[in-house]
């Protein structure tokens, strides 16, 4: 719950600054601003290390896997399944969340694309037991119209994705997996 964030100097690892923030995940926006998530999001003044936008989330769980957007919002899987787009709130003003898909399918974000259009999360078909393991399957979403653009079969019901990420002109996702295996998907966005 309590605990306290140190900002390094990367050319000494001389630590330049302390801010009494609890922190489970931490990302930078696009602007180059701190996001740190532990119960909610915020977003923290570097220099001062002051709060300077935030908003609730009350699950731990869900504030290790977010994604900044270019325009500023987050793309963020939340316990239970579920793909949102969360605004923090600025000045004190309660944050809004966006529902992309509310299914407790959706298992956890991998990616965003390099220009904030698609996400990628994996999905299950039913949920896992002992006797039987369901295949994942990879899917890309619109974040704008909120629609499947496409799924991937990643034809291993042993095999889960670990880490995603799209290539910088967004052609081209590269997949790893638990048991290391790279794969790369070539996948044209629609439109």
């Amino acid at each position: 719950e309590n605990g306290e964030l140190f900002v390094l100097d990367p050319a000494t690892l001389a630590i330049v600054a302390t801010f009494a923030v609890a922190a489970r995940f931490l990302a930078l926006d696009p602007a180059g601003r701190l996001l740190a998530g532990q119960r909610d999001i915020q977003r923290i003044d570097w220099s001062t290390g002051k709060v300077e936008a935030s908003i609730e989330v009350n699950d731990p769980e869900t504030t290790k896997r977010f994604v900044p957007l270019p325009d500023g919002r987050l793309a963020h899987v939340f316990t239970g399944g579920g793909l949102r787009l969360l605004t923090l709130g600025e000045g004190g003003a309660e944050g809004t969340t966006e529902v992309v898909h509310g299914t407790r399918h959706v298992k956890s974000l991998l990616a965003v694309s390099p220009d904030g259009r698609f996400a990628v999360t994996t999905m299950a078909d039913q949920p896992q037991t002992y006797l039987a393991v369901t295949r994942p399957e990879l899917v890309v979403w619109d974040l704008s119209s909120r629609e499947r653009v496409t799924e991937i079969d990643l034809g291993s019901a042993s095999d889960r994705p670990n880490v995603a990420t799209f290539t910088p002109d967004g052609a081209t996702l590269i997949v790893a997996t638990e048991r290391g295996v790279i794969a790369s998907f070539a996948w044209s966005p629609p439109g």
